[in-house]
């Protein structure tokens, strides 16, 4: 699923909401590259060879469930989808 659907779909749909919710959190807890972060990621990602490229560029910046960083996706529609430790949240403006 590309961004701009999954945020469109969260913003529909409160139910979709919360699981994406639910499994960003998972995936904060758990760190990069676990299977956690694999399947919060996969809605982003269009296919597996896109998902695996998310894989990589994950180790760049060095964020964990450990380090507290944040991260943040922004689509060309101008919302930005953040997941931080404590929270998840979309903004469009």
């Amino acid at each position: 699923m590309k961004l701009q659907d999954v945020i469109d779909q969260a913003l529909e749909d409160s139910s979709f909401a919360q699981e994406l919710k639910d499994k960003a959190m998972d995936a904060q807890r758990a760190g990069k590259d676990t299977d956690e972060w694999e399947d919060f990621m996969s809605y982003f990602a269009e296919d597996a060879t896109q998902l695996a490229s998310f894989r990589s560029l994950s180790g760049a910046g060095g964020c964990t469930a450990t380090t507290g960083c944040t991260m943040a996706v922004t689509s060309t529609a101008a919302c930005t989808f953040t997941t931080t430790t404590l929270t998840t949240s979309v903004f469009c403006g």
